[in-house]
């Protein structure tokens, strides 16, 4: 403002003029004829839209150079053009433009926070009145429909580890990136396989881990190279060096559900996945270095909650670390949840007590009201196995904000499919359906899942069920809701370790599809369906009793030295497989 008002050279006004507004600097050429002073007010205007150009790419992509680069250019060029016709009032009307928005600004924070404590007081007397959640009881085996659809998930996780095919391949910068279709179907799989099939390995084992595997192509994670270079000055290229808990977090917590489910530890031993770049660079990582990592950002975060973009944190993000944290090291989480815990009260909800979108951490500024009923409820997903009270205290208030008054707001469901950007509400609800299951709430359940089938109708092809235009990411939210029941996300991650017990250890994907698979009183109980033609199967059997004697369907199965035996199964539509041992 000084040299704008006080500096004796006009291009040095026109520079401090546009230094104190993005584009303003050309205000001060608008002076003489209408033809220069309208050439001069369209360059001030064209600089202030690039700004805001430059301000979406640093929200989509962490690039922290872009706004400032926007902005000192445009003051530098508005400057370097030096006129003799000038609008010497400039730099009155645009400090008053300023003023006035700082203070137009304030009021509407100061009406918005008005509004909220009145819609905190009204939440508050709904949460006081509340009567807990019943959670449902699920049906023992997956229909097979659903089965139709995890297999939409199990054909892009069992083709080979370099191939994408069937993945939705945009931009790997914000949410129909590559690595969370890999999450979301990793999530899926792992809580079908602890909910429905905890005695079924062989393929849904390793469909999860190539799920993991799969984060480690470099088509995947080498936008950090990027993001950590414009976004935070670092050119470490290293995905889980710092910050990134869109990666780490992610990653980590994909994991730690792939072993809670499968009782698989691969991922634990030391380096045991390798991010190795084109040019032969490797940065070799595991699990537990991951949490590590992860306990590091947060205790030097001053939000405590760890950035994703370069500057950018996101509670959804580090909901979804939580978990991991929590179930791979007990007695970290322990020590940080109280930090993290005020942390999200105090920084992370706005006025009305819903999360925040995100907040900034160089400007401390958050985005509120910004996706919709899928922001505020799939943290609770997540949150229900860190801090299940803080989760069910958001789902409930969500919950009332989709059915107020009784009615259900489709409003709160954004029209933009959150892994594809096609224009459905696909995501929106399926996300939210995952959640419901999770906080046991059947009745809102039904009510989304109904409304996915009802405006985007399924379609069977191959033995396979997908929505036409509905993105992956969506159908692998989707089986989560499907493949979950209430609290099974949290028993999953809080759960102890599983013993070896008898399990379908090999099985022929697609002709072998698991409705049910458990382990009881040391034998077997599954419902398996064709995939394809009906007719005679074969199966590998482990976990038996070395030398023990079983019964299969009325059938004699002798197990070898080693705890395994095979068998062969006639496979006609719904069939059952009881296995009990003998003696």
């Amino acid at each position: 403002m000084a040299l704008a008002m006080g500096a004796e050279y006009s291009w040095l006004r026109c520079l401090g003029l546009g230094l104190m507004a993005p584009g303003a600097g050309f205000l001060l050429w608008t002076g003489g004829d209408p033809v220069h002073a309208l050439i001069h007010a369209a360059l001030a205007a064209a600089a202030l839209a690039a700004f805001g150009v430059a301000l979406v790419v640093w929200f989509a992509t962490g690039n922290v150079i872009a706004p400032a680069a926007v902005w000192v250019l445009a003051a530098i060029a508005a400057a370097a053009m030096n006129h003799k016709e000038q609008w010497t009032a400039a730099p009155w009307a645009v400090t008053a433009a300023i003023l006035l928005l700082a203070l137009a600004g304030a009021a509407m924070a100061r009406l918005n926070r008005y509004r909220g404590l009145s819609v905190r007081r009204r939440d508050n007397a709904m949460l006081r009145q509340h009567v807990q959640l019943v959670v449902p009881p699920k049906a023992a085996e997956l229909s097979p429909d659903d089965l139709a659809l995890l297999g939409l998930l199990l054909d892009r996780a069992l083709q080979p580890l370099d191939g994408f095919d069937g993945f939705d391949s945009i931009d790997q910068f914000q949410t129909s990136a590559l690595r969370y279709q890999l999450n979301f179907a990793g999530y899926a799989l792992a809580l079908f396989q602890h909910v429905h099939a905890p005695a079924f390995h062989g393929y849904l084992t390793a469909a999860q881990s190539n799920l993991i595997h799969k984060q480690t192509d470099p088509r995947v994670w080498r936008y950090w190279a990027l993001e950590n270079r414009w976004g935070n000055f670092d050119p470490n290229p290293d995905p889980m060096g710092r910050d990134n808990v869109m990666f780490t977090g992610f990653v980590a917590t994909q994991i730690a559900a792939f072993e809670a489910a499968s009782g698989d530890g691969r991922f634990s031993a030391p380096g045991s996945l390798q991010f190795r770049r084109d040019d032969g660079q490797c940065f070799a990582h595991d699990l537990p270095g991951m949490v590590q990592t992860l306990r590091r950002n947060i205790e030097a975060s001053a939000f405590s909650l760890i950035a994703c973009e370069p500057n950018w944190i996101f509670p959804l993000c580090n909901s979804i670390a939580f978990a991991a944290i929590a179930r791979q090291a007990p007695a970290v989480w322990e020590e940080l949840a109280p930090r993290l815990r005020a942390a999200i009260d105090s920084e992370f909800l706005d006025a009305t007590g819903q999360l925040v979108a995100c907040r900034s951490v160089y400007l401390g500024a958050a985005l509120t009201g910004v996706g919709g009923a899928a922001v505020q409820a799939l943290p609770c997903f997540f949150l229900n196995a860190s801090i299940p009270d803080l989760a069910e205290r958001q789902w409930l208030l969500e919950r009332n904000r989709i059915l107020r008054e009784g009615q259900f707001r489709r409003s709160r469901f954004w029209p933009v499919d959150t892994g594809n950007y096609g224009h459905t509400r696909a995501s929106s609800y399926a996300a939210t359906a995952a959640a419901a299951v999770e906080m046991g709430d059947a009745e809102m359940a039904h009510a989304l899942l109904g409304r996915l089938a009802e405006e985007r109708h399924a379609v069977l092809r191959q033995g396979v069920r997908h929505r036409p235009g509905v993105s992956l990411w969506a159908h692998a939210a989707e089986m989560m809701a499907r493949a979950g029941k209430g609290g099974a996300f949290r028993a999953m991650m809080t759960g102890h370790p599983r013993e070896p017990t008898p399990a379908i250890a090999d099985a022929a994907y697609p002709a072998i599809l698991p409705a049910r698979a458990v382990s009881s009183n040391g034998g077997l109980s599954c419902v398996l369906y064709p995939g394809g033609a009906p007719g005679p199967v074969d199966i590998g059997l482990s976990g038996l009793r070395p030398g023990g004697s079983y019964d299969w369907n009325g059938n004699r199965l002798a197990a070898l030295a080693d705890g395994t035996a095979r068998l062969t199964l006639a496979l006609e539509g719904r069939t059952e497989l009881i296995v009990t041992p003998i003696g």
